[in-house]
């Protein structure tokens, strides 16, 4: 990766014919990527100005070999709009807002982020002559530092960073290109040679198709810097030993992010510590482990960090998980960090495109007939997100004032063709005639072109406005129906419950809220109920809250139609737990009251509202699992087994006619805590660790073993979360991204796959849950990071989400959770409820 020389600081329209005029409500002035040479070009960019003249844009679209390419365009739009919401919920300076995404069904799918004068990185060697002066330089790694840390703590990884993503504007870089690696092909898929990517910015286990992990963004980080320093690229400066004339530490940095494995790479924080010691005026940092030339204390990596767990420290209760920046980088935007070369160049291309003259639109019939990009198929994405649509008046933007016409025109009585006015171009060459002040940091210069506020969309233009989901290709997620946050005492702790497709019952630590499935309205809170646990359907138009006193709301308004102290009045009972539910009827644990009181199993049945049968129960047994025969209670976590060691590893099989015992074992390293599920017929399923063994509970042996397939960060096999039954198959993920089906009689292994990076895992989730959709044919697994559909015939990745919506009141993200049916998935995450469709 290198530059050659060439005027790149002229901006020139596109030759007529050579570029579609039209994106959706954008034409085109001239292409930015034309200033650069020599790096490949991981999407094209052009500066834009909306159709009416109010605003100017920068619009990304795929390299042109990929346009065409549908499962390409379905992952790009869905980067797209992961990017719309990552910095909608932060407050990262660095990170560049996309403000709008195409429609699906756009001739060239594009997005758009606000414009300011700018320049690839990929140019400025060519603007210089040369590399980029070292204060230039660190400004550039440490602005980009900090934002990789504030993503990597909130659990995400950019994928995207490499020279010609990185924009170079007067107050400080910008980053775009969010997932342009996840974009270019799906995890598992080789990526070298693939258009849409930067070789040298790619890192090795991305490369053979590893899941982009945040390890690889400091790998690209690393090549961004040797580029800015020498003006080439790890391959070809590596070799020609470019590194040698960078400073001593610059150097050392930027060799650690190369290394090929990932454990031995730094972490982004520890890379903000080096290129910005000291410069945090709030904290008064220290200076970190190289920030001074020729320090020698060697730079942390993974490895070091003791710990994966998703925080972003200090976010306070209404922060959300990337409002944590440090602002270090900002402390070193000092006069004269910007060479003088880049800011004539950044000024000459504002005046240019601020004075561009844009030839009259077509009539709006012709503006709808064209193909691509054309205005009409972008209404409903922009209605969708909240942006102005044709029916909206524009407010002026703002820090300017209208041309005497507009000032007595109506807003409704204006055309298109009338608002590029003359007064308008006056406005533009009158602002364009002071930009060289601007580009030195005035910021007159774009405010004139950036986005007014979008008026509000409400849930229910959101929902008239979505398409009817289409299947998707080649890993692109499915983008949400809707969304919805809940705060407080209502902050989903729990997984929800889709009762009868209507509404999503969602659990928080003190209330139960109901959401309409279909809109993502809320229906109700229920704050007077304290639940323990997720809700159960109890199949009498009741949902089950599990408590130390258990209630049943009703699932439409969410009022209280049946209280456990009902039962606990009769005998003095109290309830220690939720054993099982099948149907409408429910098995607890209780405790009788008084001195000796004793333990309990009850059956309750809840349409009839009558007590089955209780019968003698051990203390601390609080997990319960339905055989076909029998209902299987076992020690739980934090239960206090009276018969020591031997009670920790017992299990206890009563009938479910009558509670009678039918028989109690003891099952070795199955102990309090331990991960248990069950067939329905007769196999207990037991995750232990990195092993899953099937015990039948007929013969009273242990059947089968099945080991994990992912490995943890230190190269150990990973533990298996909790798994799931349906037709005879147990379904189930590791904690190495492993996904397995095992039938559940007999241990036969139908498929295993492992779609996790191909070199050493230095960061995996926890144990992920998993569930399968109600027609058997999802499979989701969801951990602390993300939520992952799998194909269930063969186990094939079908889309991978993620979010960065705002945090827990403790900082972290929190688990995500899920309920399913055959059409959607509720995810909670954090404060954030989604609902994702199906196929």
């Amino acid at each position: 990766m290198s530059v050659d020389g060439g005027n790149v600081g002229d901006v020139e329209p596109s030759p007529t014919g050579a570029e579609p005029p039209l994106f959706g409500p954008y034409r085109v002035v001239t292409s930015l990527d034309a200033m650069a040479s020599g790096v490949p070009v991981t999407a094209r960019r052009y500066i834009a100005r909306s159709t009416d003249g109010t605003a100017t844009a920068l619009l990304t679209v795929p390299p042109r070999e990929l346009e065409d390419d549908p499962a390409y365009r379905a992952r790009f739009l869905a980067e797209a709009e992961n990017a719309r919401l990552l910095r909608e919920n932060s407050r990262s300076r660095w990170l560049t807002p996309v403000r709008e995404v195409s429609d699906a069904k756009s001739g060239v799918p594009w997005y758009a982020t606000p414009y300011v004068p700018a320049l690839p990185l990929s140019a400025l060697p060519a603007v210089l002559g040369g590399p980029l002066p070292q204060p230039t330089v660190r400004v550039l790694g440490a602005a980009l530092a900090e934002t990789l840390a504030e993503l990597h703590e909130a659990g995400f990884a950019h994928a995207g960073i490499g020279p010609q993503t990185v924009l170079i504007t007067p107050d400080g870089p910008r980053l775009t290109g969010f997932g342009a690696v996840r974009a270019a092909a799906a995890d598992g898929e080789a990526r070298s040679a693939r258009p849409g990517l930067d070789p040298d910015s790619l890192p090795p286990e991305q490369a053979a198709g590893g899941r982009p992990r945040p390890l690889g963004d400091v790998y690209a980080l690393g090549a961004v810097l040797m580029f800015a320093s020498t003006g080439h690229g790890p391959g070809e400066g590596l070799s020609r030993g470019a590194l040698g004339r960078l400073p001593d530490d610059l150097a050392r940095l930027v060799t650690a992010c190369l290394a090929p494995d990932p454990a031995q790479r730094p972490r982004a924080r520890a890379l903000l510590d080096a290129l910005a010691p000291g410069a945090d005026p709030a904290a008064g940092a220290p200076a970190g482990p190289l920030g001074v030339a020729g320090a020698s204390t060697p730079v942390p990596t993974i490895v070091d960090r003791g710990g994966s767990a998703v925080h972003a420290p200090g976010a306070g209760r209404m922060a959300t998980v990337v409002d944590v920046g440090s602002g270090r980088a900002a402390a070193l935007l000092v006069p004269g960090w910007l060479p003088a070369r880049v800011i004539a160049e950044l000024a000459e291309q504002s005046s240019t495109v601020l004075a561009a003259e844009l030839d009259p639109l077509p009539a709006p019939n012709a503006v709808a007939a064209q193909g691509r990009g054309a205005a009409d198929r972008t209404t409903v994405g922009r209605a969708r997100r909240g942006a102005p649509t044709d029916r909206d008046a524009v407010p002026p933007p703002p820090g300017t004032r209208p041309g005497p016409d507009e000032e007595t025109a109506p807003a409704v009585a204006r055309t298109p063709e009338s608002r590029v006015s003359a007064s308008r171009r006056s406005l533009l060459v009158g602002i364009a005639s002071g930009t060289a002040g601007a580009a030195l940091g005035g910021g007159g210069a774009w405010l004139a072109t950036r986005d007014g506020d979008a008026p509000p969309v409400t849930e229910a233009e959101r929902l008239a406005a979505d398409h009817p989901a289409t299947r998707r290709v080649g890993g692109a997620p499915p983008i949400p129906r809707w969304s919805r946050e809940l705060k407080g005492a209502a902050t989903p702790l729990h997984a929800p419950l889709i009762w009868r497709e209507k509404v999503a019952v969602v659990v928080g630590a003190r209330a139960v809220t109901g959401i309409d499935l279909r809109t993502g309205e809320e229906m109700w809170t229920q704050d007077t109920v304290r639940p323990s646990g997720p809700v159960r359907d109890v199949g009498t138009d009741l949902v089950l809250v599990p408590g130390r006193e258990p209630v049943a709301l009703d699932p439409l308004d969410g009022r209280i139609r049946w209280e456990g102290k009902e039962l606990g009045a009769v005998g003095g009972m109290s309830f220690t737990a939720l054993l099982a539910v099948q149907d409408h009827t429910v098995w607890f644990a209780a405790r009788r009251g008084g001195t000796g009181g004793g333990h309990l199993v009850v059956a309750f049945d809840m349409d009839r509202r009558r007590e089955l049968w209780r019968s003698p129960l051990l203390q601390g047994f609080t997990e319960g699992h339905l055989l076909e025969d029998v209902l299987v209670v076992a020690p739980g976590g934090s239960g206090k087994p009276r018969e020591g060691k031997t009670a920790a590893k017992q299990f206890l099989a009563l009938a479910r006619g009558d509670g009678r015992e039918a028989w109690r074992r003891t099952y070795p390293e199955v102990t309090a805590g331990r991960m248990v599920t069950t067939d329905a017929h007769h196999t207990l399923i037991a995750a232990l660790g990195p092993t899953l063994r099937g015990f039948n509970t007929l013969r009273d042996d242990e059947s089968w073993t099945v080991r994990a397939k992912g490995k943890t960060r230190l190269g150990h096999l990973a533990g298996f979360g909790r798994p799931v039954v349906r037709g005879g198959v147990a379904y189930v993920t590791d904690g190495g991204y492993g996904v397995h089906a095992v039938e559940s009689a007999t241990g036969y292994i139908r498929w295993q796959r492992t779609y996790g990076l191909p070199m050493r895992v230095t960061v995996a989730p926890g144990t992920p849950d998993t569930l399968i959709s109600p027609g058997g044919r999802t499979l989701i697994s969801a951990n602390d990071v993300e939520v992952e559909a799998f194909d269930v015939e063969d186990g094939a990745p079908l889309w991978r989400f993620t979010d960065i919506g705002p945090g827990l009141d403790d900082g972290t993200v929190g688990r995500r959770h899920v309920a399913l049916t055959d059409d959607v998935a509720v995810v909670t995450s954090g404060t954030n409820v989604y609902a994702l469709p199906l196929e």
